[in-house]
């Protein structure tokens, strides 16, 4: 009866420990899932838009270049560029090198 009791209870306490370690796995795995870096949290990378500059008289004018649409105007490119932070968040706007020089925009910054 002595070695029927010891495996029983072998098996008994090996039967409890894996139990316990697929409980474990299952709840490390759903501590991963509310993970909030999880990829479908990550911030859209900003939009980028060309755009072509003018100037007329003292203003700036800022348009699309894919639809020729206007975007904003300023007295100066950081009044231009606040604009359009305000108005266009998470947006990077290029503008072309020569159409900096053609305005007049130092290309030092």
């Amino acid at each position: 009866m002595d070695i029927i009791n010891l495996i029983v209870n072998v098996i008994g306490w090996t039967v409890l420990f894996h139990f316990l370690y697929i409980v474990v796995r299952v709840w490390l795995a759903r501590k991963e899932d509310d993970n909030p870096y999880h990829p479908e949290f990550y911030e859209k990378p900003p939009r980028e838009i060309e755009v072509d500059i003018t100037k007329e008289g003292d203003q700036f004018y800022f348009w699309n270049i894919e639809g020729g649409t206007f975007i904003v105007q300023g007295k100066d490119i950081e009044e231009i560029f606040d604009k359009c932070s305000k108005m266009y968040p998470n947006t990077k706007f290029y503008i072309p090198k020569q159409k900096a020089i053609d305005v007049g925009l130092s290309m030092n910054a």
